[in-house]
């Protein structure tokens, strides 16, 4: 069973990346606004998000990940929107300031981070 599943993951990379979006996605949705919760919380899921990434999509790839964080960050926004529509949270929480600070911190964050996470992985492979 688990060697089927790692060969059809291998064989089938879209799955993955579409995947580690959508949860990207759905992370951003609940982690809006930024003090919305535990700074801690943030780094280790969104860490465990560039690591996806980072195998995902492989090294050299920091132009398309940081759109593709953006459009998975502008989709988690949408529903966090649509999740509180007309609460009075969204007129306090969807402030331009603070979709403009998300949308500018998560994906320059996530695109670091995997810039980082592939060198350090690259040094490492070359060095074992």
């Amino acid at each position: 069973m688990l060697k089927s599943l790692s060969r059809f993951l291998r064989d089938h990379p879209v799955f993955i990346r579409v995947l580690v979006l959508g949860y990207t996605a759905f992370l951003c949705c609940f982690f809006f606004p930024l003090g919305s919760s535990s700074p801690l919380h943030k780094v280790i899921l969104f860490g465990l998000m560039v690591l996806c990434l980072a195998e995902a999509y492989g090294p050299g790839k920091e132009p398309g990940i940081f759109l593709r964080t953006l459009a998975a960050a502008g989709l988690g926004l949408l529903g966090r929107y649509l999740l509180e529509y007309g609460e009075v949270s969204n007129s306090r929480n969807f402030t331009v300031e603070n979709v403009l600070c998300f949308l500018a911190a998560v994906p320059l964050y996530m695109t670091l981070a995997y810039h980082v996470l592939v060198k350090w992985l690259a040094e490492h492979a070359a060095g074992a």
